[in-house]
């Protein structure tokens, strides 16, 4: 029987705190010490802005940004 990964999802407040990390250390370091992909960490880095307003808004263990995910059209 093969083991399927499940999918992780992540808290603002981690997301932050790895850039954090990553002020002082490589993409790849980060990447290790917080065990996930270094394109998770470079995705992060892009949207550091909008994660750090939304973080200040009081939202901080919400997973994603405001907006993100699939949009329904009421019309179907």
């Amino acid at each position: 029987m093969e083991q399927t990964k499940s999918q992780r999802s992540f808290t603002i407040q981690f997301k932050l705190a790895a850039l954090d990390f990553l002020k002082t250390h490589s993409v790849q370091q980060t990447a290790n010490e917080f065990k996930v992909d270094p394109k998770r960490i470079r995705e992060w880095r892009t949207a550091k802005d909008r994660l750090e307003a939304q973080f200040e808004t009081g939202n901080k263990n919400r997973k994603r940004l405001i907006g993100a995910g699939k949009k329904f059209d009421p019309l179907s």
